[in-house]
């Protein structure tokens, strides 16, 4: 859990033994693959989540929290954010599907996303997921952005305000440019964002044919511009 890479991986999934909460989006993708521990799962998580945070590296903005690794003593990166300046998605995107920053961040990241030896159901989830919501479509109408693509605090070092401390930071660039901060989570999450500021602007529900969960993703902004 030593870099940011790790941190987030583990925030989203939960692997690992150390408790605190998982991502209920990734949860719900992720589930038919098997528990957080599974290696088929921890892989698939990285190959969602990691080349992001490769772009992010180059043309975006990685927030960290750091603190002592409770086994080692050394410092880890205990919270980590991954932050998209205004004007810098692709067409509402950190990384558009074909684009030179696509292959560089699965290239970087050096992982992949195979769809082959995963449940019906994870494959079903996972095209719901990337095209009901219409992430980039939504971006673009928002306008320019300070946009938190990732936040997550590693399952050691929950309860310590690490990721509002970490949203506090995101607020202090958007105080200085007078551009909205903006996100996406699953509706479980967004009391935590609703008190540190955001609301939400827009709902969608995503389900898949013969599964009766659903997943209710919430766009969020904390806004500065005069509207």
């Amino acid at each position: 859990m030593a870099t940011s890479n790790d941190c987030i991986v583990q925030a989203f999934n939960g692997h690992g033994g150390y408790g605190g909460e998982r991502n209920y989006g990734i949860e719900w993708m992720m589930k038919s693959i098997g528990p957080p521990d599974d290696p088929k799962r921890i892989e698939a998580v990285a190959g969602m989540l990691r080349p992001a945070l490769a772009v992010g590296e180059t043309y975006g903005i990685i927030l960290e929290v750091k603190d002592h690794d409770p086994l080692t003593g050394g410092l880890v990166t205990a919270a980590s954010c991954l932050l998209c300046p205004p004007g810098e998605l692709e067409d509402g995107s950190t990384m558009k599907i074909g684009s030179d920053r696509y292959y560089y961040g699965y290239c970087t990241a050096d992982v992949t996303l195979s769809f082959e030896d995963k449940p019906a159901e994870f494959v079903q989830k996972s095209l719901a997921f990337k095209s009901d919501v219409q992430w980039d479509e939504k971006r673009k109408d928002f306008g320019d952005m300070w946009y938190v693509a990732q936040l997550g605090t590693h399952g050691a070092f929950q309860k310590r305000g690490y990721g509002r401390l970490l949203l506090n930071v995101v607020s202090s660039f958007a105080d200085e440019t007078q551009h909205d901060c903006y996100l996406e989570c699953a509706e479980q999450n967004s009391l935590f964002y609703e008190k540190n500021g955001y609301e939400i602007v827009w709902k969608n529900i995503i389900s898949v044919e013969g599964d009766s969960s659903i997943l209710t993703i919430c766009g969020m902004a904390k806004m500065y511009r005069k509207r």
